[in-house]
């Protein structure tokens, strides 16, 4: 945990960051574990085009979203494509 120590006299605008990584709700999925992987976050917050508040994706999120992303790569280099239909059609079966 990080505290804030400083003088009185300070503000707090001249202490907070202000370049935050958020991202848009309809930002691909595959982006946001790339910016929470590469800025090491562990929640990355949802904005409006405003830049309100929506929610957050938390790292939890992020991890499943990896998994979906790497099963279906792997259907994908084994030639499946992810679909059960394509799966049974190398079989011969429809």
């Amino acid at each position: 945990m990080t505290y804030l120590r400083n003088e009185l006299d300070v503000s707090l605008h001249d202490l907070m960051h202000t370049n935050i990584i958020s991202v848009v709700p309809e930002e691909d999925q595959e982006e946001v574990a790339r910016l929470s992987s590469k800025y090491d976050l562990s929640v990355v917050p949802v904005v409006s085009t405003k830049g309100v508040l929506i929610g957050i994706i938390t790292i939890d999120d992020i991890v499943h979203v990896l998994q979906e992303e790497h099963h279906e790569d792997m259907l994908l280099i084994s030639g499946v494509e992810g679909s059960e239909k394509n799966w049974w059609s190398i079989y011969g079966i429809h």
